[in-house]
């Protein structure tokens, strides 16, 4: 099993598409992350999701479904309230390797 964190921090008023392309970024590199240790998306078992504010789970939601197509890995959205060092959202994800 492989386990990988991805943080994303963005100002506090900031548009939709600022927002969603944040969060396209932030699921980019968690591929890559992915695919770097010789896993995928395909490959992913659990995604913890942590949001500082539960208005993104929307515009988050969409995206996340785009991206990851096919693969339904259990998931959990926590609204957390303020993340540590600013970031607005978090990404836990183990994937089989």
């Amino acid at each position: 099993m492989f386990a990988e964190r991805c943080r994303c921090a963005h100002s506090e008023v900031e548009s939709a598409p600022a927002a969603q392309s944040r969060t396209t970024g932030l699921k980019t590199n968690l591929a890559t992350a992915l695919e770097g240790a010789g896993s995928s998306i395909s490959q992913l078992v659990q995604v913890r999701v942590y949001l500082a504010d539960i208005e993104h789970w929307p515009s988050f939601n969409q995206i996340y479904a785009d991206w990851a197509g096919d693969a339904r890995p259990a998931r959990a959205i926590v609204p957390v309230g303020p993340l540590h060092f600013g970031f607005k959202i978090e990404i836990e994800a183990t994937a089989m390797v």
